[in-house]
């Protein structure tokens, strides 16, 4: 496919409440589904900030998802190596 040839590096950076939808249990199967397909070429993280403001334990979240301890250093460091920030 065209996103595969274009070697492009997606990562998915979760902060504030964002994080709560990387949590295990707060997800539907559906959800697991896509998130679990989408982690086989995006890369998922939660701010370690936001998970510890909402008192959500890292343990808690889903296998793929890798920690940052600030997301907007980690904004900051992305955008510096070249990828662009996309807010929805």
């Amino acid at each position: 496919t065209a996103l595969q040839e274009s070697k492009m590096n997606i990562e998915f950076l979760a902060n504030s409440e964002a994080v709560r939808y990387l949590v295990a249990s707060k997800n539907t199967e559906d959800n697991l589904k896509i998130l679990r397909d989408l982690s086989t070429t995006v890369t998922f993280a939660a701010c370690h900030n936001s998970l510890r403001a909402l008192g959500i334990v890292p343990s808690s979240l889903l296998d793929f998802v890798s920690g940052v301890p600030s997301g907007v250093a980690e904004l900051v460091i992305k955008q510096n190596e070249g990828y662009a920030y996309i807010k929805p």
